[in-house]
């Protein structure tokens, strides 16, 4: 359990660190990314944006660059 924690704190450290990289976005926005996310935060209505956004990348009317510019946003 210990280590689970230890993951969780480590992986939302790395998101808030620095500007997302295209293999972070990538991987969170996996279908094993997404499973995790639902396991963290179930029934979360965070969780149909999140399905969303996957499937606006997925069509890609949604960048890395568009994630950079987002999460920069947030610090200001």
């Amino acid at each position: 359990m210990q280590d689970a924690r230890a993951e969780v704190y480590l992986f939302f450290a790395g998101v808030f660190r620095e500007s997302p990289t295209l293999e972070f976005i990538d991987g969170l926005l996996s279908a094993a990314g997404q499973d995790i996310i639902a396991k963290l935060f179930p029934d979360h209505p965070a969780l149909g944006e999140c399905r969303e956004l996957v499937t606006r990348v997925a069509a890609g009317n949604w960048t890395i660059e568009d994630f950079q510019v987002d999460f920069e946003g947030l610090l200001r």
